[in-house]
């Protein structure tokens, strides 16, 4: 089963052997297994975000990370589906207020039946930024 973790670092730099988050398996809602596609942060100058995509529900979520997340039933800030197969790795070209100026892209990794992108189709995706929020 996917799941996040986090760990902390000590003052000197040393990795902190106990996790500060310990499987949470709400990046994958719903479905026992599957893998998960890279993980992308970004900081807009205000929240920062973290954007992770599984093949099991073929779902985007995308967590607010102003603070640190320590509870295993800490859901996502937002989700979106469905993306067949998960998805590539994400990449977000700008951050701006300006309509279609800030857009964040990712492709899907399967193909099916969705009204998303059409019979047996990959997709090509761009979400604006107005979609990240």
């Amino acid at each position: 089963m996917p799941a996040m973790f986090a760990m902390s670092f000590a003052s000197s730099g040393v990795m902190n052997s106990a996790p500060v988050l310990s499987n949470n398996q709400n990046i994958n809602p719903g479905q026992p297994s599957g893998t998960c596609s890279p993980m992308t942060e970004f900081y807009d100058g205000t929240n920062d975000r973290l954007f992770v995509s599984t093949t099991g529900s073929n779902t985007v979520t995308m967590w607010n990370i102003n603070s640190r997340i320590t509870s295993s039933s800490a859901t996502p800030t937002a989700s979106g589906n469905p993306y067949i197969g998960g998805t590539s790795g994400f990449v977000v070209d700008n951050t701006s207020t300006q309509a279609q100026a800030a857009s964040f892209y990712f492709g899907s990794l399967g193909t099916g039946a969705t009204a998303t992108c059409g019979a047996n189709l990959y997709c090509a995706v761009k979400l604006t930024q107005s979609g990240l929020k």
